[in-house]
């Protein structure tokens, strides 16, 4: 439909040949035919005096302009503001969660309505402080380290484990439904961010699932007896020190 009589880049063209499609289907919603339609759009396009030619033959990536003031400037089109905010301050919020061990932030789709796929976790962490052995249901875990050494563990079906030491600004990794768990092994405090594939956050930690049996199953299951087992936490722990 629309001929590149100069070399301009791929994203350039699509960029180009997408506003022209819009404005034909415009002019067609006005009444005229798709042939009319058409040359009036590429009429208006070469009145407007633009040189491609001067435009990028290759695929920017990173731009370098000026520098942007202080207020943005407004788009070509005025402002239209989506009905969901794209921005949710995660830090500047009460923490989720208190423990003896450190602090949670949490965002899941419940709270920032458009992350539909993804959920957000910083955990701070005192030092010597555990995040409990624990799995995910319905998602894995991606993590980045903020600042401090962690100590990461991990296990999977018939007896597969490892064991990981990360520092900051290295990237840890969990499949979804491995067990695993988060130790500060670093002097000071330390910050982790977390991230899931799924907008719904779901966890089981270990001591959730003790305490939600009864002491005559555990105690079948794990050869012990029952009385063990009422020394065991009643309630989840999550994060301890």
């Amino acid at each position: 439909m629309l001929s590149r009589p100069w070399a301009i880049s791929r994203a350039t063209y699509s960029r180009l040949r997408q506003w022209l499609l819009l404005r034909i289907r415009y002019l067609q919603h006005l009444g005229l035919d798709w042939p009319r339609a058409q040359r009036f759009a590429r009429e208006e396009l070469r009145r407007s005096g633009f040189d491609f030619r001067q435009f990028p033959k290759t695929e920017v990536y990173f731009a370098k302009g000026k520098i942007p003031p202080p207020v943005a400037a407004p788009p070509l089109q005025g402002w239209k503001k989506p009905p969901l905010t794209h921005k949710y301050s995660l830090i500047s919020q009460k923490p989720f969660e208190t423990f003896s061990g450190g602090l949670e932030w949490r965002v899941d789709g419940s709270q920032f309505p458009i992350s539909t796929t993804m959920t957000g976790v910083v955990l701070e962490m005192e030092p010597g402080a555990l995040r409990e052995l624990h799995w995910h249901p319905n998602a894995a875990e991606w993590q980045y380290i903020l600042s401090g050494e962690f100590s990461l563990t991990l296990f999977g079906s018939q007896g597969r484990w490892r064991e990981e030491k990360l520092s900051k600004g290295d990237v840890g990794y969990i499949p979804q439904g491995f067990g695993h768990s988060i130790e500060n092994v670093g002097s000071g405090k330390a910050r982790i961010l977390i991230v899931f594939n799924n907008g719904h956050y779901q966890t089981i930690d270990l001591s959730q699932w003790i305490a939600g049996n009864p002491t005559d199953i555990l105690a079948t299951n794990f050869g012990q007896d029952a009385s063990l087992f009422e020394k065991f936490p009643r309630k989840d722990v999550f994060l301890t020190k």
